[in-house]
């Protein structure tokens, strides 16, 4: 059973909540706070920070702290948990703008600042002006806001701009496991852990890819997977044609290719709950891809049906 950290995130919900009520009018308060809980597909914010099909941001850092002995420092891993929320707020309401999704993130935007300032300011509390941890702070948290930019603006992109662009946009998610190594005295293997991180971060992106790939392509998005099937396409073939004769197939094999690549460099880390968390997401994935399946083949049927027999299922 994965352990999540449920607790801590109840309690940072609440702790955004109570600030945000101090620091804003209540009509605004009132406002942030229900866009928060929209996001869950539960009403409740709470649950999308638990939910399997969530990036590990949280976890990952509290993973490390107990592999770095620090799992008694409480108040630091309850900030941490605070801090990361805040920051995927922030991130999240400039990608709902930049994507266009609605209006109310466009309203609400001037109060992303309160947010940016809740993600940096618990740093604050732990490393002075000067320390080490700022230098990397600035460094991941720049390089991922460009690499944002740049994805937006990449129109053909291959694997090596993918896997670039892939982990230095989790850029953010990388800045807690930088805070532990520091507060533990510098004793974790933090280089193992930060390429684990960023490794994850393509899977991650990548599943993401493939299984909104239609939405990607009818927004005009220029996504690895998309890239990569104007390329493989056959001429006259559509990318939808693609997508049912063997596109699909070959993102499910790029992705059971990479997990066993994050496998191996999990050895690294010596974590049982990394390892279980991996063997989780293999079961995920394969539950996703056994639903995903009928509809592809009913498409290829189609396509038989409409004089195209050239389309069949990849097996």
């Amino acid at each position: 059973m994965i352990k999540y950290l449920d607790t801590e995130v109840t309690q940072a919900l609440s702790r955004i909540d109570r600030k945000l009520r101090q620091n804003a009018s209540l009509v605004v308060a009132g406002q942030l706070i229900d866009w928060m809980s929209s996001l869950s597909s539960t009403g409740r914010a709470a649950d999308y920070f638990t939910a399997r099909s969530l990036f590990p941001m949280l976890l990952l850092p509290a993973w490390m702290a107990d592999d770095a002995s620090i799992a008694s420092d409480l108040e630091f891993r309850g900030d941490l948990v605070y801090s990361t929320i805040n920051g995927y707020y922030f991130i999240r309401m400039l990608d709902n703008v930049m994507d266009d999704q609605g209006s109310v993130e466009r309203q609400l935007l001037p109060m992303s600042a309160f947010f940016h300032a809740e993600f940096e300011g618990v740093y604050r509390r732990y490393f002075e002006h000067g320390h080490p941890f700022w230098g990397w702070f600035d460094s991941l948290w720049l390089a991922a806001a460009n690499a944002v930019c740049r994805e937006a603006f990449a129109p053909n992109m291959d694997l090596d701009g993918f896997r670039d662009i892939a982990a230095k946009k989790m850029g953010a998610a990388k800045i807690p496991l930088v805070a532990v190594h520091y507060r533990s005295g510098q004793i974790t293997s933090l280089e193992d852990w930060l390429h684990f991180a960023d490794r994850l971060a393509e899977w991650w992106q990548f599943l993401d890819d493939l299984m909104d790939w239609w939405k990607d392509y009818a927004r005009g998005a220029s996504t690895y997977f998309l890239c990569e099937g104007n390329r493989q396409k056959r001429p006259q073939e559509s990318m939808h044609q693609w997508v049912v004769r063997e596109g699909f197939s070959w993102g499910v094999d790029t992705l059971l290719r990479w997990m066993r690549d994050l496998r191996e460099l999990s050895i690294s880390l010596r974590s049982n709950a990394v390892d279980e968390f991996l063997d989780d997401r293999v079961e995920l994935f394969h539950g996703i891809v056994d639903k995903t399946l009928p509809g592809l083949k009913a498409l290829a049927q189609l396509a038989t049906l409409m004089d195209e027999p050239q389309i069949t299922m990849h097996q």
